[in-house]
């Protein structure tokens, strides 16, 4: 089965219905919700989305529904001290994505959905859009 990481952006589009963005995002998560694809997001990026929902709902409790549906549907990934250390060192200059990265490596995560595409140019796992991915289905 296809594993993939979900990048912040990819998520929040499919939250937040954020167009033009939000029907490849949409599309993900039906592909997930199905099972034909495994869904993960890192543990770090859910206080992100939560961060962001809050800041869209200005709802604790909304927010809250928010996160526990998300993660009915995706797993969660760890962050340990050597994806932190790694990311350090990681030609991906963007130090958050160089963390979901390096947990996604150590993971064996497929590839990193994301509309970022040059945030990841020294990836060393398959880097997506969301739109290149569904093309795969």
């Amino acid at each position: 089965m296809n594993k993939v990481v979900l990048d912040t952006c990819v998520v929040i589009d499919f939250i937040q219905n954020r167009k033009p963005y939000s029907e490849s995002a949409k599309e993900i998560f039906y592909l997930i919700a199905d099972k034909k694809i495994e869904g993960n997001i890192t543990a770090n990026t859910v206080a992100d989305i939560y961060y962001l929902t809050h800041k869209y709902t200005h709802n604790h409790v909304a927010s809250k529904k928010i996160i526990s549906k998300l993660l009915s549907l995706v797993d969660t990934l760890d962050v340990n001290k050597d994806d932190v250390l790694n990311a350090l060192d990681s030609e991906i200059n963007d130090y958050e994505d160089a963390i979901l990265h390096e947990s996604a490596r150590r993971n064996k995560i497929n590839v990193i959905v994301t509309r970022n595409i040059k945030d990841y140019k020294n990836a060393v796992i398959d880097v997506e859009t969301p739109a290149e991915f569904l093309k795969r289905f």
